[in-house]
């Protein structure tokens, strides 16, 4: 057995959730268990904190969320106590380079979805979050000051490779540097945030609020978009079907997210 943590970080998809993005109640129960020893569950997910409120409901737990890869905290009282964006410049920066490589551009402003189109890359982001995305002319806004950006390639490609993405990431960190964060959530999901901010600086933001220590604290994750979090954390937990390079960065791994592998670690080392 460890000992019980303080907090405990949770990417939710690919890690608390199924991949039918289902809370298994064998999960459910393993939160709650935490929660009754003491510990504070956190959800730290890429999603805004609307597509994190079906969650919540389903928990039934007031915790804290961190939002889009870290550039948004929420506390258990619903308050945003942190938020960090993308400036101007770099929104119509990661705007130009979507239009001139062929991309779909999703933004995320005042908790809104934002695109300049609707198609496939839409109705899955609407499928898997259940958050609907507004249609916008991003030419006429005076300011577009975004909290997250996401460069989405088609998820139903019959190859399953999405080169693009990968030289709109190349272009993106030789011409803006540590001005922002990105990261691969998925395969086909490129995510910018203002460079200031990840998943893991969130934590550690909420962990001094709390006067607490990296010891004090587990997390689980299981994509590229994990990576600061989990090696920030005291306890990293990767699940089994994570990006191949999380499991040289974590102290544990656990079965998949449809084998209830949050759970199954939980019981095994907490309960």
């Amino acid at each position: 057995m460890l000992p019980i943590p303080k907090l405990a970080a949770f990417d939710m998809d690919g890690t608390l959730l199924r991949s039918d993005h289902s809370l298994s109640p064998r999960n459910r129960a393993a939160l709650h268990g935490l929660y009754e020893r003491g510990c504070t569950p956190i959800i730290s997910t890429g999603r805004s904190y609307e597509g994190v409120t079906p969650l919540l409901k389903a928990l039934g737990l007031d915790i804290p969320v961190i939002c889009y890869n870290g550039a948004q905290i929420v506390g258990a009282d619903k308050t945003i106590h942190k938020h960090w964006v993308l400036s101007d410049e770099l929104s119509r920066y990661l705007l130009e380079l979507s239009r001139r490589l062929g991309i779909h551009f999703h933004g995320f402003w005042q908790s809104q979805a934002v695109s300049e189109t609707q198609g496939v890359a839409t109705e899955y982001y609407l499928k898997s979050t259940g958050v609907a995305t507004e249609m916008m002319d991003f030419d006429s806004w005076e300011k577009m000051e975004l909290t997250k950006v996401i460069l989405i390639g088609p998820w139903n490609r019959e190859s399953q490779q999405w080169p693009e993405l990968y030289q709109a990431e190349q272009s993106i960190k030789k011409d803006l540097g540590d001005r922002v964060y990105t990261a691969f959530s998925k395969p086909f999901y490129l995510e910018v945030i203002n460079g200031d901010c990840s998943k893991g600086i969130a934590l550690e933001y909420l962990m001094k609020e709390q006067g607490l220590q990296k010891q004090d604290l587990v997390a689980f994750g299981d994509g590229l978009n994990d990576l600061e979090m989990l090696q920030f954390a005291g306890t990293s937990v990767a699940m089994e079907n994570s990006n191949g390079e999380l499991f040289k960065h974590c102290s544990h791994r656990t079965s998949s997210c449809d084998q209830d592998g949050v759970a199954e670690f939980i019981e095994t080392h907490y309960l």
